[in-house]
């Protein structure tokens, strides 16, 4: 069961998953919020001109072909770094907060200036 923040380290992480999920929303592409959109109105319940405009806008998938360069070396990104922290704190301090992207709600006007 999910509760609100109960320790400073608890805030502290729902706070810089907030700014994690917007830093991403900031450098994504048009592409990529658009898509983002359509699968959040489709959740959210969407209608039958919902789905047309996720079919638009998302490509299909197409079939997985990893390439593989073993000089290449990829962090994770800033939201599974905080997922992670969550988790090990968690499992620490017996705290519990569900970490609902900000996607989950009205997500900003493509034109942020």
């Amino acid at each position: 069961m999910a509760t609100g923040p109960t320790c400073e380290e608890c805030a502290e992480i729902r706070v810089e998953y907030e700014r994690a999920c917007l830093e991403f929303w900031q450098s994504a592409s048009e592409e990529t919020r658009e898509g983002c959109r359509a699968i959040g109105q489709l959740v959210a319940g969407g209608t039958e001109g919902d789905l047309a405009r996720a079919h638009e806008v998302l490509p299909p998938f197409k079939p997985f072909k990893p390439y593989v360069n073993p000089y290449a070396y990829m962090r994770p990104s800033r939201m599974a770094e905080v997922s992670i922290r969550k988790v090990k704190h968690e499992a620490k301090s017996g705290h519990y907060q569900s970490l609902r992207p900000p996607s989950l709600r009205p997500l900003p006007p493509s034109d942020l200036s």
